[in-house]
């Protein structure tokens, strides 16, 4: 699905804002692997709720 638009919640881009996630996930290098495979489910459950 192509969204022509972006998904905005009380003005904040969501799809915009996972993908800074994702990014700073993967350069953090220190970080413990159960927080990382934590942070990575709460992306992919709030991918699937919007439709991304």
């Amino acid at each position: 699905m192509v969204r022509c638009y972006p998904l905005k919640v009380k003005g904040i881009d969501v799809e915009a804002t996972l993908k800074k996630v994702e990014r700073v996930l993967s350069e953090e290098k220190e970080l413990s692997p159960a927080i990382r495979s934590m942070v990575e489910l709460l992306i992919f459950l709030i991918t699937l709720l919007a439709n991304l």
